[in-house]
């Protein structure tokens, strides 16, 4: 990870980040530009970040997916610091 990224999330309330993918679907298709949903967990914990908030979710995903999706990345966050992890979708509101 880039300190760069570190530098830029550092000590945030919330961290919106991508997390379009699996590690498994990630292999083959890393240089889409996109993130996985580990990689979202990881840079909001090293960050020090206290919310969580999934976005950019694969379109081949249907509900049922971004929900395990969820679930796996507040599994990954448990005792670490993160305090919530979202799954962003369309009308969500959270107060800062």
């Amino acid at each position: 990870m880039a300190d760069s990224v570190l530098e830029l999330a550092d000590g945030v309330d919330l961290l919106i980040h991508d997390a379009q993918y699996w590690n498994e679907e990630f292999e083959v298709k890393s240089h889409w530009g996109h993130c996985t949903v580990e990689y979202a967990v990881k840079v909001a914990r090293e960050a020090g970040a206290h919310r969580l908030a999934l976005f950019h979710h694969d379109p081949a995903h249907d509900d049922a997916e971004i929900d395990k999706i969820l679930a796996a990345a507040q599994a990954a966050a448990a005792d670490s610091g993160i305090d919530e992890v979202y799954a962003a979708s369309e009308g969500l509101r959270l107060q800062l």
